[in-house]
């Protein structure tokens, strides 16, 4: 063998052991991976089983599966990716959270906590932020992130519906007499119901009610009003409550 030969020879040696362990490493890391060791739970401490888990890698969904009777659930899943874990349970709201596995050189194990809230049949829902402004039918954008949160439930859960009763600011004891109070409340309604079909929830699923009295609940938001008693205005402030109450009916 020539001396080029022999050249040729030992770069194609080196050639081939280089290619080698670097298929073995490829190999090595594909082997690597994660296990997701999750556990569900209500902020009380509750263990959440028997839940709907989705895990999505970007708009795929790569794994469905259940939690046993102690919330717990496990997941293989590949490192150096983010994973979208998505919770669903009729009784519950539906919940999803973000995870990212790091690059990794050997088996790790991921702990994963997720926090759910029940959702119960004739629960009211909460809203922080006064939904109608005072002698307004316009839904109040600060509002929206909460209804939305609402949608999404709906979205995900067939078992729920909701029924929604609207109020006038003042109680309307003639509909002739008090016209303006009967059109804001109908204006009200009729923004609610707006709101959800737009949303593309059923019309079936919402029930919007009408009340003829003004609110019961204790008012928290403060308004300021002008009062006029014998020819004399007074601007005042008042607390006023939200116009309009949210309902949860969850179909056994």
């Amino acid at each position: 063998m020539n001396r080029i030969s022999l050249h040729i020879y030992r770069a194609l040696i080196l050639a081939t052991l280089f290619l080698s362990v670097a298929s073995n490493s490829q190999a090595q890391l594909q082997k690597t991976v994660a296990l997701l060791k999750g556990d569900l739970q209500t902020a009380d401490g509750t263990k959440l089983g028997n839940a709907n888990i989705s895990i999505f890698k970007s708009t795929e969904k790569i794994l469905s599966t259940r939690s046993n009777e102690d919330g717990s659930f496990t997941a293989v899943l590949q490192p150096n990716t983010t994973y979208r874990i998505a919770v669903n349970h009729p009784l519950y709201f539906y919940h999803e959270d973000t995870i990212v596995v790091p690059a990794l050189d050997k088996y790790a194990e991921i702990p994963y906590h997720g926090s759910v809230r029940p959702l119960r049949d004739g629960q009211v829902f909460e809203v922080s932020t006064q939904i109608f402004a005072y002698g307004s039918s316009t839904l109040n954008p600060a509002v929206a992130g909460q209804l939305e949160e609402i949608v999404t439930a709906m979205k995900h859960n067939q078992r729920l519906t909701l029924s929604i009763i609207v109020y006038p600011d003042q109680s309307i004891k003639n509909p002739k007499k008090d016209v303006a109070q009967d059109r804001l409340c109908a204006a009200r309604a009729s923004a609610f119901m707006s709101y959800f079909l737009a949303k593309n929830i059923p019309q079936k699923s919402v029930t919007v009610t009408r009340s003829q009295l003004a609110s019961s609940a204790e008012g928290r938001f403060p308004v300021e009003i002008t009062e006029v008693k014998k020819k004399k205005s007074k601007k005042m402030t008042v607390l006023v409550p939200q116009f309009a109450e949210i309902v949860a009916h969850v179909m056994s």
